[in-house]
């Protein structure tokens, strides 16, 4: 059972009596309980039926419940997400947006954690769009989904899901927007710097196997379903699937080997070289290689 709440953090001290510590859970399927034989207890009598229901109701009073943990926000949008049919309850989505004002003061890694499971739920569309009109961080939901929409589905038709793509379809890339309520690893912030720059530099026309040569598979795929046509998709998506990434021919050793020394002359005849055998759609092996470095030295 809670002693004190703030909003963000809850002291609390432990019970046996299964109907008290009902009382503090957020909502009615969470408040289901089992046994060591696998009985099901339904503490407030309504577990169950909303949870066969596909209704995420607060236990309780939704505004008192928000008031205990503000996350309980996003957690509401984020259960409806997931098990959520029907319309979701009118009393927990008002109780929502009268106290959205407050997620702001919650930890990133906690506002992170919660909304990134939104973004890869089966409904992340029709939720969006709920918080978007109920006021829940409008700041990040308040724009066009289209993109997003867009990109959703085609995730879903190519089995290639991922989150850090949402993010992008969603945000635009934002900085500022993302730093203020998001916390991302480093791997994430590279994934998202490499997408823009590929946004603004690659095109539709260029080479499959080059984009996925340079960046790899998975950031190939992802730019292939924010970025291409429906109509060259799906080709794109079979030469990511099946193409072994080759190693390219020669390397540095094989150019001091032939008596190139080492240094800025050496990294820009290789740098030619790997260029003419990506043109050459990665065919030519070390021996044609080397023979095409001759042509460059003259």
């Amino acid at each position: 059972r809670d002693v004190s709440t703030d909003g963000r953090h809850a002291t609390v001290v432990f019970t046996k009596d299964w109907q008290e510590d009902a009382a503090r859970r957020d909502f009615t399927m969470n408040t289901l309980l089992a046994d060591i034989e696998g009985h099901i207890y339904d503490p407030t009598g309504r577990g169950i039926e909303d949870l066969q229901a596909g209704k995420v109701i607060f236990v309780g009073e939704p505004e008192q419940r928000i008031r205990e943990d503000y996350l309980r926000i996003l957690r509401f949008f984020r259960f409806y997400a997931s098990y959520g049919e029907g319309a979701p309850d009118l009393p927990a989505l008002e109780a929502c947006q009268k106290l959205s004002g407050h997620i702001k003061s919650l930890s990133k890694e906690r506002i992170t954690q919660e909304f990134f499971k939104i973004l890869m739920a089966g409904k992340v569309i029709e939720v969006l769009e709920l918080m978007k009109q109920y006021n829940v961080l409008e700041d990040v939901v308040g724009g066009d989904l289209s993109d997003l929409q867009r990109l959703v589905l085609r995730q879903k038709e190519y089995n290639q899901v991922d989150l850090d793509a949402r993010l992008f379809a969603l945000l635009h890339r934002k900085e500022n927007l993302i730093s203020s309520f998001f916390v991302l690893s480093n791997q994430q912030k590279k994934f998202l710097n490499q997408l823009d720059t590929l946004k603004t530099e690659w095109s539709s026309g260029s080479s499959v196997k080059e984009l996925i040569y340079r960046y790899g598979k998975d950031l190939s795929v992802q730019y292939i379903l924010l970025f291409y046509p429906a109509e060259k998709t799906s080709e794109a998506i079979r030469i990511i699937n099946t193409w072994e990434v080759p190693k390219a021919p020669v390397n540095g050793a094989d150019l001091l080997e032939i008596g190139i020394d080492s240094g800025k002359g050496m990294g820009k005849l290789l740098s030619e070289i790997e260029k003419w055998w990506i043109e050459k759609d990665f065919i030519p092996d070390k021996a044609e290689c080397l023979k095409y470095l001759k042509t460059l030295l003259g």
